[in-house]
């Protein structure tokens, strides 16, 4: 008999006959027929019986948070199941619930809490009549910007739990009510910040009352059994009642009683399920059945599957070996200790040395900051985490290192990826752009530079003809002292341009801020006065910033020819600083009253190549420069503009900027 003819001949027909014995089963366990032969008669001792002969009726005391299930008069979920209890006993049982009458009353019906069975050491249960099921009601519609406080009944969560009470990961401020009735109430009247409600979830629809702001979410957060409680010394009448409560199914009659006066929605017993004996002998008997089958038909082609299996793997490693090995990064498989296991081919041949077993730091030759860094980054990556990747010189080459953890099958880090790219065309390119864009700031301050210089050239023109023809030394020495001092304006003038024109160091430097915008306003002197712009600078306090100063030079370059751009002559450019020691921080406002800008283009100013002033031979690389220079200094920067009012730039940067 082959593989197929037993799955028809034996599978099949099990699985049939176990699919019509659970069906039948099912259908048994929910069959909710309370009638005579679901209740047995208890068997009661004399002193039980002697209380049943004075005692035809008994007084109830229903706890208040269950109060709402009694209904109005002796009709209710409550009275009418509590006497189903006691019928068995023939006592007539009278519901109370009014707390002037407790003490009266024989026993109570009340939800048996954490709290309860801590503060009251004398009292005594019965085995529960329901359950309680405690869940979370959330605002209809409500979404994540919307989140607000909840609302949590006292007594049905510990304090553990009620930490971690939370919505979609968002744990929410909670307020403690002392009942069901007050959370919905609470919740209702506080409908601007309330946004969950968390309590007996019969008890929260029965006081919602049709009110569709709430719906209850499916999970169940607790579950409270209901038992009737007893005070003071043991009397026959709990051992009277604990036989009633067990005689009955409870199951089944709060089920009925539930679906009669609630609708379904009253808390009812749950009773523990367990599959008959003959279903997991059934199951037992498949099990083995299927595993005997499975074994024999994997045995069967075990040797070809594993073939199969082996060449694909053999054919997989190779494809990745040759990647490994193909990519001219250069790549280095790690423990996650940091110990070579492999290198790629470029790697290899890089280093012309055999770098297995040995720790990766002392194969590259880092210096102590670089060392500390590796030795961070390879710790973080152990732990699953990735740093940001740093920069190191080899041989006037400029690389990247990064390392990035490798998980194994079972999620766990198995070992580590170091990778180390060649950036040095990427940083020279970068750098050339920089100083591009520096020349053509250059190019156009220069003429107004050149005039600049013609006034102290003119003052020297005319001191010069003072000594050739005026021989009084007073005037002599005069006519010297202008000189000089028209020769210091002038290579002031020049010496400014040429730092700025300077190819970049990007060195970190202090300086006083408000002197250093005052100088790049000087520079652009010439441009201003030709179009008649005012400048305004204010700033709050002198301070000194630890900076890269070629760049914080070409943000404020950038950002003043662009507002001198933007405006008609006579126009108007305020600069505000502020700073602020306690964050570390200090920010610069460059605004101007110009022609503002549209918002589908301040979506894109800080794009490279974007450029509004084609006609004027702009590159689009100014503010996409000023953008990555203030990211590289750890800084941010906004912009606010309106047509027809003006454009505000805001940076942000910090004080003391690290290398």
């Amino acid at each position: 008999m082959n593989i197929m003819k037993c799955l028809k001949h034996i599978l099949l027909p099990l699985v049939a006959v176990l699919f019509l014995l659970l069906v039948s089963y099912n259908a048994s366990e929910h069959n909710l027929d309370v009638s005579s032969n679901k209740i047995s008669t208890p068997e009661f001792g004399v002193e039980e019986n002697e209380f049943l002969k004075t005692h035809d009726t008994i007084k109830v005391y229903v706890d208040p948070s269950i109060q709402y299930l009694t209904g109005q008069g002796e009709e209710g979920y409550i009275n009418d199941y509590v006497n189903a209890v006691f019928d068995v006993a023939d006592v007539k049982a009278q519901i109370v619930t009014d707390y002037n009458e407790k003490e009266t009353c024989d026993c109570v019906l009340q939800p048996v809490t954490d709290k309860l069975r801590k503060d009251e050491v004398d009292k005594k249960y019965t085995m529960p009549i329901m359950q309680l099921e405690g869940v979370m009601y959330v605002r209809e519609g409500l979404s994540k910007q919307d989140k607000g406080k909840g609302v949590v009944v006292e007594d049905r969560i510990n304090s553990d739990k009620m930490n971690q009470l939370a919505y979609d990961s968002y744990v929410f401020d909670k307020k403690v009510v002392k009942s069901n009735k007050f959370a919905v109430e609470y919740a209702l009247k506080n409908n601007s910040n309330v946004d969950y409600i968390v309590g007996d979830k019969e008890a929260i629809l029965y006081y919602l009352d049709g009110n569709n702001e709430f719906v209850y979410k499916d999970r169940i957060l607790y579950k409270l059994n209901v038992s009737f409680v007893f005070y003071g010394e043991e009397v026959p009448f709990y051992n009277i009642t604990n036989l009633c409560v067990n005689s009955i199914d409870r199951h089944a009659l709060s089920y009925e009683k539930s679906v009669k006066w609630a609708n379904g929605n009253a808390p009812i017993f749950e009773r523990t399920k367990y599959l008959n004996v003959y279903i997991i002998f059934i199951i037992v008997i498949l099990s083995v059945i299927i595993a005997f089958l499975l074994y024999y038909a994997a045995n069967k082609n075990l040797y070809v599957e594993l073939e199969n299996r082996m060449s694909k793997l053999i054919a997989s490693r190779k494809e990745l070996q040759t990647t490994f090995n193909g990519i001219s990064y250069f790549l280095a498989e790690l423990t996650r200790d940091g110990v070579i296991i492999d290198v790629n081919k470029a790697f290899y041949e890089y280093l012309n040395i055999n770098p297995a077993n040995k720790n990766i730091v002392d194969v590259i030759h880092l210096n102590d900051e670089t060392h500390v860094k590796m030795q961070e980054m390879l710790e973080a990556a152990s732990q699953g985490k990735v740093l940001e990747g740093f920069e190191v010189n080899f041989n006037r080459r400029v690389f990247l290192i990064e390392v990035f953890p490798v998980e194994g099958s079972s999620g766990e880090i198995q070992k580590l990826l170091f990778m180390c790219s060649d950036v040095t065309k990427e940083k020279m390119a970068e750098k050339q752009m920089i100083q591009d864009n520096k020349m053509i700031a250059v190019g156009q301050l220069a003429s107004g530079v050149a005039h600049e210089i013609r006034n102290p050239l003119g003052i020297i023109r005319n001191y010069c003809y003072v000594l050739k023809t005026m021989k009084d030394e007073n005037v002599q020495a005069t006519a010297i002292e202008r000189i000089e001092q028209a020769v210091e304006t002038s290579g002031a003038i020049i010496e400014n341009l040429l730092d700025f024109s300077r190819a970049s160091s990007m060195k970190i430097d202090t300086v006083n801020v408000h002197e250093h915008i005052l100088s790049m306003i000087r520079l652009n002197e010439s441009l201003l006065k030709k179009k008649d712009i005012n400048v305004n600078v204010e700033c709050e306090n002198e301070f000194n910033a630890t900076l890269v100063v070629e760049s914080f030079d070409m943000i404020l370059i950038n950002l003043i020819s662009n507002a001198i751009d933007a405006m008609e002559p006579q126009g108007e450019i305020n600069i505000a600083v502020t700073d602020n020691e306690n964050y570390g921080l200090f920010r610069v406002d460059v605004s101007d009253n110009g022609s503002g800008i549209d918002p589908e283009t301040l979506s894109e100013i800080f794009n490279p190549f974007f450029t509004t002033k084609i006609d004027s031979g702009g590159t689009g690389l100014g503010l996409y420069i000023v953008y990555n220079e203030i990211e590289k200094m750890n800084g941010t920067i906004s912009v606010e503009s309106k047509l027809g009012e003006g454009t505000t730039f805001k940076i942000v940067l910090p004080i003391n900027v690290t290398e």
